[in-house]
C-alpha cells in the first residue's frame, strides 16, 4: 500500500491500476482516455447504502479529526492523469495513509478518500460496470460489465478462489460452475462464459504462479 498511495510519483505519464482481486471482463478505453487528472468508482461494498461513508470508519476519522466525506470511492481500480492535481492527490494519499497506519488502519481506502475530499482535482466518477463488486450488487453482471472484484480480502471469498487455483493446477481447467456460484450472477454471466474462457485461463495462471512464487514452488518445465 506504500507503493500504491505513492504510484503517481513512480511512474510517468498516465496509468490505469486494479487490485490484484479484479478480473477485467470489457474494454477499459473510457479509462485511458478520460480527461480528468483522477477517476474512481464509488465503493459499494456496504449493500444497505452504496457509495456512503462508513459507519464503522467515523472513529477513526474522529480521532484523526478529519470530516467524513458524502460519498465513499474505491480503491479498487482507477486511473490517474499525468498532471500536477493528480500528483498533489497522491501527495496527500500517501501522507494521510500514513497517518491511518499509526492508529492501526492498514486499508489505503480511508485515506484516499481524505485526499480526494482535501485536494484541488478534476475527477470522473465511474459507474458500477467498472468495479462490480462479486455477490454485493443489486443485479447480475451484464454485457457492460467491465471489471469484476473478487473481494479476494474476505476469507470465504478467498478460499473459493483458491479453489478455482487448485482446480486449474490440476487439469488447466477452469472451474466455471464453482466461479458462478462464486459471483452470484446467474444466467447472463453462463452465457457470456465462452467468452471469458480464454482470458479466466490467463489470469488463473498469473494466480498460480503468484501462489507458487509465493510459498516457494518451482515448476520443473519453468512454465
Amino acid at each position: 500500500r506504500s507503493i500504491k498511495t505513492s504510484l503517481r510519483q513512480r511512474i510517468g505519464g498516465p496509468f490505469v491500476y486494479l487490485d490484484a482481486d479484479t478480473l477485467v471482463s470489457g474494454p477499459l478505453d473510457e479509462l485511458f482516455a478520460s480527461p480528468t487528472d483522477v477517476g474512481f468508482t464509488v465503493d459499494r461494498f456496504f449493500p444497505e447504502a452504496p457509495g456512503s461513508f462508513p459507519a464503522w470508519l467515523r472513529p477513526f476519522y474522529d480521532r484523526l479529526e478529519w470530516q467524513p466525506t458524502a460519498r465513499y470511492f474505491s480503491g479498487g481500480i482507477f486511473h490517474a492523469a499525468d498532471t500536477p492535481a493528480a500528483a498533489a492527490l497522491f501527495s496527500a494519499w500517501h501522507a494521510s495513509w500514513r497517518r491511518t497506519v499509526e492508529i492501526g488502519i492498514v486499508s489505503d481506502q480511508p485515506s484516499l478518500n481524505r485526499a480526494i475530499a482535501t485536494t484541488p482535482h478534476a475527477m470522473t466518477e465511474y459507474p458500477e460496470s467498472f468495479n462490480w463488486f462479486v455477490g454485493r450488487a443489486d443485479r447480475e453482471i451484464g454485457a457492460d460489465t467491465r471489471v469484476i472484484s473478487f473481494l479476494a480480502s474476505q476469507e470465504a471469498v478467498a478460499a473459493s478462489y483458491e479453489g478455482l487455483l487448485e482446480r486449474f493446477a490440476v487439469d488447466h481447467t477452469v472451474d466455471i460452475d464453482r466461479l458462478v456460484a462464486l459471483t452470484s450472477a446467474g444466467a447472463s454471466y453462463v452465457r457470456q462464459r465462452k467468452s471469458f474462457a480464454r482470458r479466466l485461463r490467463e489470469r488463473l495462471a498469473v494466480g498460480m504462479k503468484f501462489l507458487a512464487t509465493r510459498h516457494g514452488l518451482r515448476d520443473p518445465r519453468r512454465e
